[in-house]
């Protein structure tokens, strides 16, 4: 989809046909997320302070679409705050050679 806009000489808006059915079924998902009520209130609020500078109030597929990038870039900070890096079972160097880690963390060889 990124790319539809981004090569686009033409203005384009997520509510355009092919834009709109390729985000309809992620909405609904994202729908059902417990955060997607209070951060529509909140959306809405700021699109109300915007007036008529805001670019939702024309393209009303924006809305959706911005709680949906929201909720996923919450999912993914919180997943990468949660998960810790994998460690390599093995390690190779010249000097060494390969090194198997051991159970504890500690490098056995």
């Amino acid at each position: 989809m990124r790319n539809s806009f981004a090569h686009s000489t033409a203005e384009v808006h997520l509510s355009d046909p092919p834009h709109r059915e390729r985000l309809q079924a992620s909405i609904a998902l994202a729908q059902r997320n417990l955060l997607w009520s209070p951060m529509q209130l909140i959306l809405r609020k700021y699109i109300d302070e915007e007036g008529d500078a805001s670019q939702a109030k024309n393209d009303p597929e924006l809305e959706g679409f911005v709680l949906l990038i929201t909720i996923l870039v919450a999912f993914l900070e919180t997943g990468s705050r949660t998960v810790s890096p994998l460690q390599p079972s093995l390690t190779m160097t010249l000097e060494t050679g390969i090194t198997q880690r051991a159970q504890g963390g500690v490098s056995a060889r």
